[in-house]
């Protein structure tokens, strides 16, 4: 990682060292058939190619809820970010509407990866996903670019990060 993606700690709370302002663009791309709506945050002004973050809300809520807040946050730390709408849901196609399919939801993850490793300024050596639930880290290991898959799990006792080092490992190039 380069030093402009830097954030320093501070008892609980992580905080960007950066505060880049961010652009916005909409976005879509196919998924099992249906149409996935998203937008694409960049921090205004950066030229190089960029690590990015995918990411969609757990199993039925859509991209203007909290993940949001966690797009722009990243995006005002140095990353790009590619936050959209699971099938079914939001702004995204498919039907019937609001009807959770993990497996397609994990196939949507797979796509967007695909999707964003090919845009301009974006550094496809460098896809991390972060994702609500466990089950979509499988996305990360079926995908071999994934470079940093990480899980946001709202535990009992209030939110934590979890790096979880079994995918990290299957979904790192192999050699």
């Amino acid at each position: 990682m380069s030093t402009n993606n830097t954030a320093i700690r501070a008892g609980n709370v992580v905080h960007n060292q950066n505060n880049f302002e961010i652009e916005r663009s909409s976005v879509e791309f196919q998924s099992c058939g249906a149409i996935l709506r998203g937008i694409f945050l960049t921090p205004k002004g950066k030229k190089e190619a960029l690590p990015v973050i995918v990411m969609a809300p757990g199993m039925s809520g859509v991209k203007e809820g909290s993940i949001m807040k966690y797009a722009e946050y990243f995006a005002r730390g140095g990353f790009a970010v590619l936050a959209y709408d699971n099938i079914n849901f939001g702004e995204s196609g498919g039907e019937p509407r609001q009807e959770v399919d993990p497996a397609l939801q994990r196939r949507g993850y797979r796509d967007a990866i695909t999707y964003i490793s090919g845009r301009p300024g974006v550094d496809k050596t460098q896809v991390g996903i972060f994702v609500s639930f466990r089950k979509f880290l499988r996305s990360a290991a079926l995908r071999r670019s994934s470079a940093c898959p990480a899980m946001c799990k709202p535990p009992r006792s209030g939110l934590r990060m979890k790096i979880a080092s079994s995918a990290i490992r299957a979904s790192r190039p192999r050699r």
